[in-house]
């Protein structure tokens, strides 16, 4: 079993902040955490947010995670992680999923968008990853 989890999270808004804190306190072992949004000034500032917030040695790492096609920094940050955990608008949710699918990472996300949501299940058919869909705070979170 793997002691040590890289995890990606797609986006840098509240939530995304949120999330990287808790996973840096809660994990019995800190993960290394890359932070991705299309405006890299504010993946950033989320990355420290979370380096200044946590009582635990961490690991965060910014990166450009452009609307439109990969970087080979993109490529090379997705090809290490273990786990996507989607921040992100809903109606980009089936793009990130592919991401996850393609690059052979769990895929979590938050939206409750049913549309977005019927799409990834039918990507996610052959998947030999686990994607957890509609993991969102109100009412998915506090339903499970």
């Amino acid at each position: 079993m793997n002691k040590h989890s890289n995890i990606i999270i797609a986006g840098a808004g509240g939530i995304a902040e949120a999330a990287g804190l808790l996973l840096m306190e809660w994990s019995a072992v800190p993960p290394t955490i890359f932070i991705g949004n299309r405006t890299l000034s504010k993946a950033q500032k989320v990355a420290r947010w979370i380096e200044e917030g946590t009582s635990k040695p961490c690991s965060v790492t910014a990166f450009h995670l452009p609307e439109e096609g990969l970087t080979e920094e993109m490529k090379e940050i997705l090809g290490q992680g273990n786990v996507l955990l989607d921040c992100l608008p809903g109606r980009l949710a089936p793009k990130i999923a592919r991401l996850a699918k393609d690059f052979h990472m769990h895929y979590v996300n938050l939206t409750e968008y049913v549309a977005e949501t019927t799409e990834i299940m039918e990507l996610a058919k052959d998947a030999t990853t686990g994607f957890v869909l509609q993991t969102g705070l109100a009412p998915g979170y506090i339903n499970i």
